[in-house]
């Protein structure tokens, strides 16, 4: 039945990688695009109306606006699962390595930082409407991810986007059969951080901020679209909350100011060797105050920045994923 309103449970969003920067695959035939799960999105097209504050026109009421820049950029948001991971970690880091296959069904896939990114198509549609709305962005690329640390919930992870345009559609969905990955979520809850290859205690929360250093190039252009979007410098940093106790590991790498090597891991409850795990081999941890609130419990923000590992040498940050699908 059509609906006079749009909700959030009717939408639907296809992506697309690019074989040309700016232009759309052609799904006509399905099978070209993926439908995610999602938590949010806010990849959209804006644009400001400016004022222009002229003087002496005899009339003390304002004047006809101009128009601002043209901007195609926000966030999505995901929920990490085992097998659509890959999806949004090929977005965020490029092209995985060549996949290991164990000859049982299950691979493990690699990506690293540093890599070129691809180009995404990303279409946004209400199709219960009574008149279907549907937009698509072109060109988006992924400025890195955000992945919050907590004991509760599903994994999420958000990619900041940003797109060359933005074009209305009016024939519908670009995909009549999109392709989907069964859903096998992370719980937060199955997370665990390692220091050195050892467990680290007292560990409350915190964040990784992964970012690809995006330059849009925001040139003069009778469209008003931006000529593309480059990757620059890479960078990594972080949180991590802790509580005050017995384990002195962090303490003694800020007084020595000695760097050490991370990994982030979720695994599924049903099968532990499912399993997704960021690993960072160089990184430097910040001095922390320490304040007493309160007669409860201590607990400290210690902020963390990764590097690349110029002996080994390794990237920045690696991230492996044990699955059954064969190639991303």
């Amino acid at each position: 039945m059509a609906k006079p309103r749009a909700v959030g449970s009717d939408i639907v969003t296809l992506i697309s990688d690019e074989a040309v920067y700016g232009t759309a695959r052609d799904g006509a035939g399905g099978g070209v695009y993926t439908r995610p799960y999602l938590k949010s999105i806010g990849l959209g097209g804006s644009q400001p109306l400016e004022a222009d504050q002229l003087i002496n026109t005899g009339n003390p009421d304002d004047t006809d606006p101009s128009l601002g820049a043209f901007d195609v950029s926000g966030p999505i948001a995901a929920p990490l699962d085992a097998r659509g991971a890959g999806f949004w970690l090929t977005m965020a880091l490029g092209a995985e390595a060549a996949p290991t296959d164990h000859e049982d069904g299950t691979y493990t896939h690699t990506w690293a930082s540093g890599k070129d990114l691809k180009s995404y198509t990303v279409q946004t549609g209400h199709p219960k409407l009574t008149t279907p709305k549907w937009r698509t962005a072109l060109g988006a690329k992924a400025n890195g991810f955000s992945l919050p640390l907590q004991r509760n919930g599903r994994a999420v992870m958000t990619l900041p986007m940003i797109a060359q345009s933005e074009v209305k559609d009016v024939a519908g969905a670009r995909d009549a059969a999109p392709l989907a990955f069964d859903f096998r979520p992370f719980d937060n809850a199955t997370g665990g951080v390692k220091i050195g290859g050892n467990a680290l205690a007292n560990v409350l929360g915190g964040t990784f901020d992964f970012s690809n250093g995006l330059d849009a190039a925001a040139t003069i252009r009778s469209d008003m679209f931006i000529d593309g979007v480059d990757e620059t410098q890479r960078v990594l940093t972080g949180s991590l909350n802790l509580r005050l106790g017995t384990d002195h590991t962090i303490d003694d790498l800020i007084d020595t100011t000695t760097p050490a090597a991370i990994e982030y891991s979720l695994a599924l409850r049903s099968a532990a060797t499912w399993k997704l795990t960021f690993s960072m081999p160089r990184v430097f941890f910040e001095l922390a105050k320490k304040p007493v609130e309160g007669p409860g419990g201590i607990q400290a923000t210690v902020n963390f920045r990764a590097a690349y590992d110029a002996e080994t040498p390794a990237p920045m940050l690696s991230v492996t994923l044990f699955n059954d699908v064969a190639a991303y």
